[in-house]
């Protein structure tokens, strides 16, 4: 299966230190968009439930032999853990490094930037590429998994100098990790792993893992963004 691990066999310590790994141009959202396209004012909520709303059988359709070989590795098959599941399958093809929203990991980038800013260039006009450390993309991924879905998520220390993202099941928890792509099912709970020098605070990263949802999103940032995913699930 395509995307899914359920054993690290790589040191993730040592592709730290090597910011380039190879990832592709993204181009995704570089489209033009007419300037008669008009898309009634919404939020980032308001968006992302009618996008999950309206594409639910196509998303279920693309993860469905994901989510079977979860479900034989141990994850329990509810009807609250396949909707859980495919949210967060979806939502992570989606704030990955290289996925849909064209986000790109990046081991120094993190300056000022915050789940907030990065979903104000996703839907900007023109774009604006978005170069995130892991924290980052895990911060903002959890953020819509908190705050538009209301489903629990996690931002782990999954090592002393890399982050994951947990989400709590029936039987145990989703982990996803939006730099490397890894999508992994474990019965017990992640334990944070603080580096030795204790300047690291994972519990900060967790508090600034929200969004602002009064914000209102540009029209045209959310047709380029509604393409983009129209031709991610098509393929």
């Amino acid at each position: 299966m395509k995307g899914i691990r359920f054993a690290r066999v790589f040191s993730i310590s040592a592709v730290l230190l090597t910011p380039a790994i190879g990832f592709r141009p993204h181009n995704v959202l570089a489209d033009s968009v007419p300037e008669t396209v008009v898309r009634e004012s919404q939020t980032v909520k308001d968006f992302f439930l009618r996008l999950y709303a309206n594409k639910k059988a196509a998303i279920e359709r693309k993860f469905k032999a994901t989510y079977q070989g979860l479900v034989r590795q141990g994850l329990e098959d509810t009807e609250e853990n396949k909707q859980r599941t495919m949210i967060a399958l979806f939502f992570h093809d989606l704030t990955k490094s290289d996925g849909v929203f064209g986000n790109v990991y990046s081991f120094d980038a993190y300056q000022g930037i915050t789940p907030q800013t990065m979903l104000d260039a996703i839907f900007s006009s023109p774009p604006t590429r978005v170069y995130a450390r892991c924290d980052r993309l895990e911060m903002l991924f959890a953020g819509i998994l908190k705050d538009v879905f209301g489903i629990s998520a996690r931002v782990v220390l999954i090592f002393s100098n890399h982050t994951s993202t947990e989400v709590p099941l029936s039987n145990g928890y989703l982990i996803l990790d939006n730099s490397f792509d890894v999508v992994e099912f474990s019965r017990t709970r992640a334990k944070d792993k603080p580096p030795a020098d204790g300047k690291y605070s994972i519990r900060r990263a967790n508090r600034l893992a929200t969004l602002d949802l009064s914000v209102v999103l540009d029209p045209q940032g959310v047709e380029r963004v509604e393409r983009a995913v129209q031709r991610y699930l098509a393929n």
